[in-house]
């Protein structure tokens, strides 16, 4: 296990870089077009894509300017955040697909895998507060295997709702957004924390 964890820690820095600097891309495009409406709509979605685009372009460029300690710092809040938010809308994105007036496999499939990638965040979420209650190693490495989990949930999930938006000729942005939801911020957030915390030692 160890070996394996000094496997992925290899690549961490540049993984996290690169995807740090494409999520942060993504995350202004989406901005950039929900901006419109009245005034006070405007500006809320202004200020949000002013402080967020900095925050999230933030990191990666920190690393690069080899400001490891700063760059942990704001890696530590755009996570806390993420895993908050994640965890809430996953359950919601879980329930809406069971909701769905015409149920079928694939709806169904996504609402479970959805919901086992919610839970297995909530994992996370309760190992971290653990590991800083009770100051014990272990609690980081259950945390890390629980997240290996998420990955694997939140990929299939994201894989499902890409054929969904696909059949529904949704792709772009629903299905897109998926993909970066389920499948490339887990993974960038992964290799983030690899970066910044290394590798948990397995004894």
């Amino acid at each position: 296990m160890d070996k394996f964890f000094q496997t992925l820690s290899k690549p961490a820095k540049w993984i996290f870089v690169i995807g740090g600097f494409f999520y942060a891309t993504w995350f202004s495009i989406l901005q950039i077009s929900a901006i419109g409406g009245t005034f006070v709509s405007v500006t809320a979605n202004m200020i949000i894509f002013i402080i967020g685009s900095a925050l999230l372009v933030a990191a990666p460029i920190l690393v690069l300017m080899n400001k490891k300690e700063i760059a942990k710092l704001v890696f530590i809040f755009l996570i806390g955040y993420w895993l908050l938010m994640s965890i809430q809308t996953w359950f919601a994105e879980a329930e809406a697909s069971s909701e769905l007036r015409r149920q079928d496999g694939l709806t169904i499939t996504i609402s479970i895998f959805a919901f086992l990638a919610a839970l297995a965040l909530t994992g996370v979420l309760v190992m971290i507060v653990l590991g800083y209650i009770f100051k014990n190693p272990v609690f980081r490495f259950i945390g890390l295997m629980i997240f290996f989990g998420v990955i694997f949930f939140s990929f299939i999930t994201g894989i499902l709702f890409m054929v969904f938006t696909i059949k529904g000729n949704a792709f772009w942005p629903q299905g897109m957004a998926a993909i970066v939801a389920y499948m490339i911020t887990p993974t960038i957030i992964c290799f983030g924390y690899l970066y910044f915390f290394g590798a948990p030692k397995e004894n």
